[in-house]
C-alpha cells in the first residue's frame, strides 16, 4: 500500500514535468503561490482583529486599544506591500 509521502513525491513529480514541457521556470508557480498566500494572510488577521476586539465576544480577554491599533497599522502595511508587489513591472 503506498504511503501519502509516497503519492505527494507522484504528484510532484508530475507537477514539475507539467511546468518543465510547457516551458514555465520551475520557479513561477512557487511564486504564485507566494502571492495569493500573501493575499489571503491579511483577511485572516483582519478576522482575527475583528475577533479579538469585540468586548462582547471576548468579555476580560478583549484586546487593549494599544494592541488593536497596532494590528491595523501591521494589517495594513501588509496590504500596502502586497498592492506594490502586485502593482511592480515583473
Amino acid at each position: 500500500m503506498a504511503s501519502f509521502a509516497d503519492s505527494a513525491t507522484h504528484d510532484d513529480a508530475a507537477a514539475n514535468l507539467v511546468q518543465l514541457a510547457g516551458g514555465m521556470p520551475a520557479s513561477a508557480p512557487l511564486v504564485g503561490s507566494q502571492m495569493v498566500l500573501g493575499l489571503c494572510v491579511p483577511l485572516a488577521f483582519d478576522l482575527l482583529l475583528c475577533a479579538t476586539a469585540d468586548r462582547e465576544l471576548m468579555g476580560q480577554l478583549v484586546n487593549r486599544r494599544t494592541t488593536t491599533v497596532t494590528g491595523w497599522v501591521c494589517a495594513t502595511a501588509i496590504v500596502a506591500v502586497n498592492g506594490w508587489a502586485l502593482a511592480r513591472p515583473s
